[in-house]
């Protein structure tokens, strides 16, 4: 099932993508010129872009592989825990609109786009799981798919899904409120029959906005194949996998 009038849908999402995106390249300008700190400690440091050397090091060296199924039977691959310096980092690009944290981050979605395709995962386009307008309006910027377009610039990206109404912040709602909070809530701007999907988020807590991203979807006519996200929330990491070495972390 596709939104009605969707050519219109698309037509302004695209326009609202292009102001985004020049939003963005400016606040990254911004930022170059006048650095504000480290995004997850806050230090001041003269040569810092984004992350100081101390928490740019913390999160080279908490690269977890992780792949477990969600109810729906989707499988998500995460690069690492939900640990304090990525929580930080990954909340200043979503709050703050730190573009200059986003390369920080990028290392580890690559990471996990790598497990994939070395699962077989292959030949799917990458389908950004998007913020909320009024996120959008005040960061400047899609974050997740700005991380996707950094980590892979040649892989297919297609920002196809919107929400059709508006949902409540997910932070403080548990496992059930979270899933009633986003059910049938997004939806695909156009038809995907046959397209082939990786669905793509930055954090996973308990899996519901990718739940209802693969539902809309698949309603649309898309294979769903598998997903990525940076981080999962978790007690425990109990069946991690190894992690790439560094060279790995490289664009490939």
């Amino acid at each position: 099932m596709t939104a009605g009038g969707a050519d219109d849908s698309g037509a302004d999402a695209r326009g609202h993508v292009g102001r985004h995106r020049v939003l963005a390249a400016w606040r990254q300008l911004l930022q170059l010129w006048f650095p504000t700190g480290c995004a997850a400690c806050g230090v001041r440091d003269e040569i810092c872009r984004g992350l100081c050397a101390i928490c740019a090091a913390a999160l080279r060296q908490r690269v977890f592989v992780h792949r477990e199924a969600l109810a729906s039977g989707l499988v998500v691959v995460s690069a690492t825990d939900y640990h304090s310096v990525v929580q930080r980092c990954i909340t200043a690009v979503k709050d703050a609109g730190r573009v200059d944290a986003v390369p920080a981050l990028v290392p580890l979605l690559r990471v996990g786009l790598l497990a994939l395709h070395r699962a077989g995962v292959r030949d799917c386009v990458l389908v950004p799981v998007p913020s909320q307008r009024r996120a959008v309006a005040k960061r400047g910027f899609q974050h997740v798919e700005l991380l996707v377009q950094r980590a892979v610039p040649d892989a297919p990206l297609v920002s196809v899904l919107g929400y059709r109404r508006r949902v409540r912040d997910q932070s403080g709602l548990g496992r059930a409120e979270r899933a009633r909070n986003v059910a049938g809530a997004m939806v695909a701007m156009r038809p995907l029959a046959g397209m082939r999907c990786v669905l793509v988020d930055d954090v996973s807590t308990t899996g519901a906005s990718l739940v209802e991203a693969e539902r809309a979807l698949r309603s649309a006519g898309a294979e769903v194949c598998a997903a990525v996200v940076i981080a999962r929330v978790a007690k425990r990491f109990s069946s991690a996998h190894s992690a790439p070495t560094t060279s790995q972390l490289s664009r490939t």
